[in-house]
């Protein structure tokens, strides 16, 4: 991959013998590895995401369930609101006497 390569010696145009990096090329190889880094996190942190989205935690993360709350309308949900009401309160009966 061309990423893992290395920069060219000198981004300079002029030709030189070789005497060590210069100060341009110190910051461009800075900045290069600056760059694979950022693209290094990106990738983990992509991966990351990807493998904590997949677990499946509690009963609301899970795919049926996810479903059978997409459906409800305001309606269904007082519905279900009052039927567990009245369940609620005919254990209550019970326990009271």
């Amino acid at each position: 991959m061309a990423a893992k390569q290395l920069p060219p010696v000198s981004i300079c145009d002029e030709s030189r013998e070789w005497k060590g990096l210069t100060l341009e090329d110190i910051r461009y190889r800075r900045a290069i590895n600056h760059v694979k880094m950022e693209i290094e996190k990106e990738r983990l942190m992509s991966e990351t995401s990807q493998l904590v989205g997949n677990t499946t935690q509690g009963l609301f993360s899970s795919s049926m369930a996810r479903k059978l709350f997409s459906g409800f309308s305001y309606l269904d949900y007082g519905v279900l609101a009052f039927q567990v009401f009245r369940q609620f309160q005919k254990v209550y009966r019970l326990f009271r006497r």
